[in-house]
């Protein structure tokens, strides 16, 4: 009776709260991917700054400016060392807007497994929140993952218009342009449900395409997954052009399972 009573006590408690912990969990990560993404934009647009100051100083023969942008534009990319010679208030506000709004969700999430009775987990993300507001540009893994491919896609190929999109189909992939930097994808069978699974030894952004089939169903994928959007948009010619965008994550160090969405992926994604 006791043990009834306990698990009564739990399920009330969940019900009280409007959580669950897969949902919390679902919610904190969502919160992580989201401060990523925003960090890696503002430190993109700061570095095409520094770029385009290079750029200037190099058209006028500027040999000690461009030797000082060179060794900023080295130690941003390093060792998030800020520039001095361009402004960061920009790339400051942006990184700060992105902080809070990380930690009003880490707040809300450390709230849910008190309520939840879940003392620990709640003290690891109160730890892990106050490892972002002491550092939240020094992560070390702004660049692409570096992983292997276990199972569920094949080598990478090269990701350009005409090339065949799927081994088991005759679509080919549009609209791609040569100078992105993206410049390979692994091939997944269209329309069959094995997952992609991965081995990350280097920690960063891994990219997959996925189409807008069935937008409901790949809402939800991107939602549960935690998946951000990217500016990058292609297309392959089924039905006579069917859309495809690209999506980000940023994947620590070990074995990752990415699930099927619809038939067209995901779809890997390289420099």
């Amino acid at each position: 009776m006791r043990l009834i009573l306990l698990l009564l006590v739990h399920v009330l408690s969940q019900a009280s709260t409007g959580a669950t912990p897969d949902a919390v969990a679902t919610r904190l990560e969502s919160a992580r991917q989201t401060f990523y993404a925003a960090v890696d934009d503002a430190r993109s647009e700061l570095v095409a700054t520094i770029d385009a100051k290079l750029e200037q100083a190099q058209r006028v023969g500027a040999l000690e400016p461009v030797e000082e942008l060179t060794q900023q534009k080295d130690a941003f990319a390093k060792q998030d060392v800020l520039p001095t010679s361009v402004s960061t208030r920009s790339f400051q506000r942006k990184v700060t807007v992105a902080l809070q709004t990380l930690k009003k969700e880490f707040e809300s999430g450390i709230r849910s497994f008190v309520q939840l009775g879940m003392i620990e987990d709640a003290k690891r993300v109160r730890e892990e929140l106050k490892s972002f507001e002491e550092s939240p540009i020094n992560r070390g893994n702004w660049g692409v993952a570096k992983y292997s491919i276990t199972s569920g896609a094949g080598e990478f190929k090269q990701f350009a218009n005409r090339v065949r999109a799927y081994p088991n189909r005759k679509y080919v992939w549009e609209d791609i342009s040569p100078n992105w930097p993206i410049k390979r994808f692994a091939p997944v069978p269209g329309g069959k449900t094995e997952p992609i699974r991965l081995t990350v030894t280097s920690p960063g952004w891994v990219l997959v395409a996925i189409s807008n089939e069935e937008p409901e169903k790949v809402r939800g994928y991107l939602e549960e997954h935690s998946w951000q959007a990217t500016a990058y948009a292609f297309s392959y010619n089924a039905k006579g052009k069917t859309p495809m965008a690209i999506y980000r994550k940023q994947l620590p160090k070990g074995e990752h399972v990415i699930p099927r969405a619809n038939f067209s992926g995901p779809v890997l994604l390289v420099p």
